[in-house]
């Protein structure tokens, strides 16, 4: 999986540079989608049994758990089958206040896969992914990536113990990340608060030069930075997040680490203000012009199953405009 995907993803940045012909580009994106949907088909089947195996002793399960061999600060049981990796969208640490926003942090992390990968930036690379919803329960599936901990040379694995940030290659990967995506450059400390570090993303986002020469990017769903938190919801700084459309449009980058506790290095009041600043435009301004826009929808004569009128529109448009329906 993971190197049919690479190749892919490999071609279409070639193909920035280089302006395709119509057959070439519709080719590619006609192998990109029946990777996908191979991929969908395979991880569901598969999805589906290991959640509906969950409460079976691992003896008794056809799918064994390989949590011991793969780190990990979050997550539940994880899963290596077929060439592909499972992890459980649990809140077994308390980090999220319920597996509820568990689910909503796994979706993150593939809205962030998907945007790197529309950066298409040469020699930066994601896993393939996708998220299986199944009886109340949430499984992100990965494509097994050549990676380990002897690979890491970004970020931080252990929540901020030890940070490694002064590889200049992901540095520089990272920077152009920043300028199209629109992500503040900022510092962060340690855990221990003796350390101060330059970051383009998220702190807890790891970089692996893999063993295949590529450089990976993982755990990466605090790409975008977190609206005002909301202190009556624990946690919801990692999962109440702008979507991609709103931070490009943003009329000043924004810190993926504002509101973190790693993120209190210097300058770390103005980015909570510019955060604060982006949500009361978002709640005030955004939202209620779109729907001012919305309402110009209405067709005469649709009528819901209540008697009222109904509004035609899709959801894809909202989420263009940077807002979650």
């Amino acid at each position: 999986w993971n190197e049919a995907f690479q190749r892919i993803v490999e071609e279409m940045c070639i193909q920035v540079e280089h302006t395709p012909s119509p057959d070439a580009h519709y080719r590619l994106s006609l192998r990109l989608r029946e990777l996908c949907q191979r991929f969908a088909a395979e991880a569901a089947k598969l999805g589906t049994r290991i959640i509906r195996e969950q409460s079976l002793p691992p003896h008794r399960r056809t799918l064994k758990p390989v949590t011991g061999e793969v780190g990990g600060v979050a997550g539940g049981e994880k899963y290596i089958h077929r060439g592909i990796f499972f992890k459980f969208a649990v809140d077994n640490r308390g980090l999220y206040g319920g597996d509820e926003s568990a689910g909503k942090v796994a979706e993150h992390e593939v809205k962030s896969y998907m945007a790197l990968v529309d950066c298409r930036i040469r020699h930066l690379h994601t896993p393939l992914t996708a998220v299986i919803h199944h009886c109340g329960v949430s499984l992100i599936a990965q494509s097994l990536l050549p990676v380990d901990s002897s690979t890491l040379v970004f970020g931080t694995p252990n929540g901020g113990k030890t940070i490694l940030a002064d590889d200049a290659q992901f540095n520089s990967l990272m920077k152009t990340v920043g300028s199209l995506l629109n992500l503040k450059t900022h510092k962060v400390w340690d855990k221990k608060k003796e350390n101060e570090y330059i970051m383009h993303g998220p702190v807890d986002m790891e970089g692996h030069r893999g063993k295949d020469g590529r450089n990976y990017i993982i755990d990466c769903a605090r790409l975008f930075p977190p609206v005002t938190p909301d202190k009556s919801k624990k946690g919801s700084v990692l999962y109440r997040l702008f979507r991609p459309e709103f931070v490009k449009r943003n009329p000043c980058p924004l810190s993926s680490d504002a509101f973190s506790k790693l993120g209190a290095g210097k300058g770390s009041s103005a980015h909570k203000d510019e955060v604060r600043e982006a949500t009361i435009r978002l709640e005030r301004e955004w939202i209620r012009d779109f729907a001012e826009q919305f309402e110009h929808t209405l067709l005469p004569g649709a009528v819901g199953g209540d008697g009222d009128e109904m509004m035609v529109g899709s959801t894809g448009d909202v989420r263009g405009e940077g807002q979650g329906l």
